[in-house]
Parts: structure tokens; C-alpha cells; sequence
């Protein structure tokens, strides 16, 4: 609104749906992201699941329990999934205060030249400053070898930009992207719980780590 009090409701309206999804996602103490690299997924992709963008320098911190006791505090906390077979990549991204003008000037930005990749790389951007856990999936090994595609290995660093991570996991590792039912072990018919039992030390791991995760939490409150 300017001074007098005369403001531009479709402005009003941008803005606060940019806050709509941002401020309730600050409200919880932790925040995972789960995603299928390799383009092993139909449903979803990993630039989705992870909110990757190929204009995004955002950065990611690589978790490896290695790494755990040489890294600050910040980091040193972070809860890993326990499932070494199928995780190709853990990684975090540091938590800032999301402010009013933040989301204002995402949203001016999607006005602008370019507006659809300024947008996603806006979006992603912004998602990343209230902190997560991501967490990318290689599902290769429990599928037929048939399908499978090699691609380049991820080169081992302590930190990687968003772009990075796109460029490496957007890369086609399958010929039938059929990794999404895995992930779930998906029981709800007998064909289904054959077909996907080789997922469950997926869903297994991924529970035990949202337990562990929320007993903590709930004794810290």
C-alpha cells in the first residue's frame, strides 16, 4: 500500500501467496525433502521433489557421517537416513529468517525478463533459505539390470550449488522411470507388495529416521 492508503490489490494478492507457503513451512523445526535422482521417477522429478533449479547457486551441504565430527555445529546435528545402498547424495541447506521484502522481491521478480526461469530459480532460492534435509535416492540397484543407464559419478565435494545437483541427477540412469512405488513399498494388493517389496529397506529407513527425528524433538520442546 502506498502512503495514502491506496494500494494494488493484484500486488497484495502476489505477495501474500508467496508468504502462504513460506511462513507455515518456518514453523517446523525440521524440514526433509526426499527425491529420485537419475530421472528414475515418472512422477516426480528430482528438480521437483528437491527443488532443484538449473539457475540456482543456492548451496548444499554435503552429509557424510565422515564428515560429521569436522563440520560445525549447524551441520554436525543433522540426522542422516540410514541406508548407504540406495542414498547417492545427503545434503542440507542453511536456515535464514524469511522477511516481508524477501518474498516481495521474489514475486517483483517473476515480472521481469526471463520471468519463467527467474521464477523457478526465485522459488527454489527461497525455499532452500528456510533449511532442509535433502535427500537423493539411487533406486538402480533394485531394479532389473536391463534398464539401467550408467551415468558419471557425483564428484565428492563439501559443497555443491543447486545448479550442480541438477546437472548430476537429471542425468537418465533408467530406461523405465519406475522408481516412485518403490520408495513407498507399496502393499495394497499382493502383486504390488511382490512387485515393490525390494523398496522396504527404503521405507524403513525413511520412518526410522522421521521417529528418531520427532522423539528428539518433542523431548527438546
Amino acid at each position: 500500500n502506498d502512503g495514502n492508503g491506496n494500494g494494488n490489490d493484484d500486488d497484495d494478492d502476489v505477495n501474500i501467496r508467496g508468504r502462504d507457503y513460506l511462513r507455515p513451512l518456518q514453523r517446523f523445526q525440521k524440514r526433509i525433502a526426499v527425491a529420485n535422482a537419475y530421472n528414475t521417477d515418472f512422477l516426480v522429478s528430482v528438480s521437483s521433489g528437491a527443488f532443484l533449479s538449473s539457475d540456482s547457486d543456492s548451496v548444499h551441504h554435503r552429509q557424510d557421517r565422515a564428515d560429521t565430527d569436522a563440520r560445525s555445529a549447524s551441520f554436525a546435528t543433522t540426522r542422516l537416513m540410514n541406508d548407504s545402498e540406495h542414498v547417492a547424495l545427503q545434503v542440507t541447506t542453511s536456515s535464514t529468517t524469511i522477511r516481508n521484502d524477501d518474498n516481495d522481491n521474489d514475486n517483483d521478480n517473476d515480472n521481469g525478463p526471463g520471468n519463467q526461469n527467474d521464477s523457478r530459480s526465485s522459488c527454489a532460492n527461497s525455499l532452500d533459505r528456510l533449511g532442509w534435509h535433502k535427500i537423493f535416492l539411487d533406486t538402480r540397484s533394485i531394479i532389473s539390470a536391463w534398464m539401467r543407464l550408467s551415468t558419471p559419478a557425483l564428484v565428492r565435494k563439501p559443497s555443491y550449488t543447486s545448479k550442480e545437483l541438477y546437472d548430476q541427477f537429471k542425468r537418465f540412469g533408467t530406461l523405465l522411470p519406475v522408481a516412485h512405488p518403490l520408495n513407498m513399498a507399496n502393499a495394497r494388493s499382493d502383486w504390488y507388495r511382490t512387485l515393490t517389496k525390494s523398496g522396504q529397506p527404503i521405507v524403513d529407513s525413511l520412518a526410522e529416521l522421521l521417529i528418531l527425528d520427532m522423539i528428539e524433538l518433542s523431548e527438546n520442546l
